[in-house]
Formats: C-alpha cells, structure tokens, sequence
C-alpha cells in the first residue's frame, strides 16, 4: 500500500479546493498515525535512482518498503519484470496514484518462488516503482527490471548502388540492424545517434534488400524492402 507523505496529502488537498486547514492538517495528522514511520519506512522522497533495461536486486526486512524513481521522455511500453520469494510490486505516479498493483499478475513456480512480467503503457513524466512487505512474510530478495518495450523506429534505408554494396541507413540509437539479400543476412549496431551501415559483396540490380531493427528486449521495428539500383 502506498502511504502518502502528510505534507503531500495536505498539498494535494489544498489544490482540490480545501479551504479548511484545521480540517486537512487533522487528517494528514490521521494519515501519520495510521502510517508510522519505523526501519523500514520510506517515502517517495528518498527514492532510489532506476534505469530502464537494467536490473536491480532488494531485500526487504519484514514490514518495509523502498522506493525506485524513473522518467520517461514520451510515450512509452514497458514491462516490469520480476523475480522474487516474497514482496509486493506498485507503480505509482508523480500524483500518488497506484497505476499498478503486482499481486494482480504473480505466477508462482514453486514454493517461495513468484514471477512477475506485466506490461502497461506509461504516458511521459515521473514515476516510482514502490517495493514493500508485509508482516507475515519474510523479506527475501527481489530481482527486477523495468524493460522498455517501445519498437525502434521503421529504418530510413539511403538508396543502395550495386557497385557499392554499402546498405546505410538510419534507425532508433543503440539497436540492432538486421541487413538481409536472399539467403544473406548481415547485422550492425547502429550508433549513438542511430546511424548503420552494412557491405554486402555482388549486390545486382533489381535485388530486393530487407532491412529492420531490433531492440535489446528482442522487439522488432517494421520492415523494410530496398530495391539495388
């Protein structure tokens, strides 16, 4: 469950049109009570840091939570990935709001063994990924990952000469480019700024050249045909 700070209910209650102080101080006062502040507590204030696409590994003593902070530039696809023996998963946004509970979608494999893998689509801005146990459970590790989903761009491919056979081109930055003239098959990392180029030897006019990206969670762009000029 996630427990707002008292101050941050205030705020939020204030901007909704409470004009009673008394009133909303009394029940952020409320809130306190009913979330105390022990070891293991913590706010979204002393969130941790967290990449997409890399892994991170907790373990929670009984009855805490921590906090992990991520932004997302735009529109986005992700998948929580998870792996643990005990613990709970929610996505919370900058408002507060529970986007996402993780008992809804645990699979267990076995005693104390709980898999998690969850997509949702998250709109640009701030979230936080809120990790938490309970009283009747023991805090074991938790393995986890937030992937990003999101294809890379459709590949803009220049016009391939067959003289040449250089097929360059353009896509998403850091992928992988898949380059392919009938049974051949080449591939490249594009780099920082999405940039690829690949040699194929005989390239003949006329010849149909494939070409597409993938992502490092294996999720590929539309393909492309180019004809050898």
């Amino acid at each position: 469950m996630f427990c707002m700070p008292p101050q941050k209910f205030l705020e939020e209650k204030m901007k909704k049109g409470m004009r009673n102080c008394a009133k909303a101080l009394a029940f952020a006062m409320a809130v306190a009570i009913f979330c105390p502040v022990n070891a293991g507590a913590a706010t979204v204030n002393e969130s941790k840091p967290m990449v997409l696409n890399s892994k991170y590994t907790a373990s929670l003593p009984v009855s805490s939570e921590t906090f992990y902070k991520f932004t997302l530039k735009s529109k986005t696809k992700i998948m929580l990935d998870a792996a643990y023996d005990a613990g709970y998963f929610e996505i919370i946004g900058a408002s507060g709001s529970v986007l996402y509970e993780g008992t809804k979608d645990e699979h267990m494999n076995g005693p104390q063994d709980w898999t998690l893998k969850k997509k949702m689509t998250l709109q640009k801005g701030t979230y936080y990924l809120h990790l938490y146990t309970k009283g009747e459970w023991a805090g074991d590790s938790m393995t986890f990952v937030i992937k990003n989903m999101n294809a890379p761009k459709k590949p803009v491919v220049k016009k391939i000469k067959s003289k040449k056979g250089i097929v360059a081109g353009k896509t998403s930055a850091n992928v992988r480019v898949y380059v392919k003239r009938g049974k051949t098959l080449r591939t490249v990392i594009a780099d920082a700024k999405g940039k690829f180029s690949v040699k194929i030897k005989k390239l003949k006019k006329g010849q149909k050249v494939k070409v597409w990206a993938k992502s490092v969670n294996q999720v590929s762009s539309k393909k492309v045909t180019v004809k050898v000029k």
